[in-house]
């Protein structure tokens, strides 16, 4: 299979297989923008395009540290997910215990607040948040949010929080094994952390891991029937929005083109930073079989990662097509803009040009959307 890409930014694809065991074609195409210094211009597309990613970015350690981005080749997504990657930053580079910050985007609008480190201290017979030190800037992820794990003395139960196993905090039955350590230091404006007898919800910007909550309720039932009479495909109960990687209050519709974006305390020297997307999001793709026929799809923006502090943001497009068998049934993947004599060749069978795909030539290039 050749992919024609005259969008400009990176393209992949792969195959994928749904539950009820028909295969997909899954075309990806991302662009990395950076946020210009003029709320009211437009991006501009960076010169460096970040890579799309075959597997997720962590803080840390892969499994026992927060996502910061999961992988572009996801199959299909209902909503375009808004991930945050970045830290809370003091107006000024004042140092202040506690900082409200946030992010709006379309219908979204989401705030955290942000204090200093912290730890657990005894008061009287419970055990409660400490006095915060002074920060500058801090990071917003979901290591820093309310969660856990939580063992025995005798090591013989391990239980971890399954909405954030990453977390700090959980004590399950027992908070005095708290004392003396970190507390969380993100959580929601209506609901502070203050006693560590209680369970909070988590509360970050970014990824919530596929073995949390609320996504493995999406996942389906893995039981002995399932072993037996499903299993490689997935459960008949498995939903796609497994594939939301964000918590239901980032989730947006897929968004059109020109949608304002405010940023509050994310980056280290604007205390708000204002843009707006692409004004045209539109990304043609044509399908070319081997059996020589043709296919348009239209891929959506279904995931927008913003990174303050880079003063640079990405769009992930997805389409999906149903195959018959596999892959190998398709020839050409071309998006954006191409060269139409080549496109005429490929269709029609009339002479090759001489160019390879793309062409520099204006005259000879067109928009997909014109060709098909």
């Amino acid at each position: 299979m050749r992919m024609v890409n005259g969008s400009g930014f990176e393209m992949s694809t792969s195959q994928a297989i749904d539950r009820h065991g028909h295969v997909f074609l899954v075309a990806v195409m991302k662009g990395t923008f950076e946020i210009p210094a003029d709320p009211n211009e437009q991006p501009i597309t960076a010169e460096s395009q970040l890579p799309i990613y075959a597997a997720d970015l962590f803080a840390g350690e892969p499994g026992l540290s927060a996502t910061l981005v999961e992988s572009d080749f996801s199959f299909r997504k209902r909503k375009c997910d808004v991930v945050l990657v970045g830290e809370a930053y003091a107006p000024g580079g004042n140092a202040v215990e506690s900082l409200n910050v946030g992010f709006e985007i379309a219908e979204c609008k989401k705030s955290a607040r942000v204090v200093g480190p912290r730890k657990w201290i005894k008061s009287g017979q419970k055990i409660v948040v400490g006095e915060s030190d002074p920060f500058t800037s801090m990071p917003i992820t979901y290591g820093q949010s309310y969660g856990g794990i939580w063992q025995s003395d005798d090591e013989k139960i391990y239980e971890c929080y399954d909405s954030n196993p990453i977390g700090i905090g959980y004590a399950k039955a027992d908070p005095t094994r708290l004392e003396g350590m970190a507390a969380p230091t993100i959580e929601s404006l209506g609901q502070p952390i203050d006693s560590a007898s209680q369970a909070y919800q988590p509360w970050a910007f970014g990824p919530i891991g596929r073995n949390c909550q609320p996504r493995t309720k999406y996942a389906g039932t893995y039981d002995q029937h399932w072993q037996d009479e499903v299993f490689p495909l997935q459960p008949s109960d498995f939903d796609d929005r497994f594939y939301q990687c964000v918590p239901e209050d980032q989730q947006i519709e897929f968004p059109t083109g020109g949608e304002a974006v405010v940023l509050h305390n994310l980056h280290p020297e604007q205390a708000q930073l204002r843009f707006s997307l692409p004004a045209e999001l539109s990304m043609p793709m044509a399908i070319l079989t081997h059996s020589n026929k043709q296919f348009t799809t239209t891929p959506v923006v279904d995931t927008i990662v913003i990174e303050p502090a880079e003063r640079r943001f990405s769009l992930t497009w997805r389409a999906n097509m149903q195959l018959q068998r596999s892959i190998r049934e398709v020839s050409i993947v071309a998006c954006g803009t191409i060269c139409k004599k080549w496109w005429a060749a490929q269709v029609f069978g009339a002479d090759a040009c001489s160019c390879d795909g793309i062409d520099s030539n204006e005259e000879r290039l067109a928009s997909l959307s014109e060709l098909i």
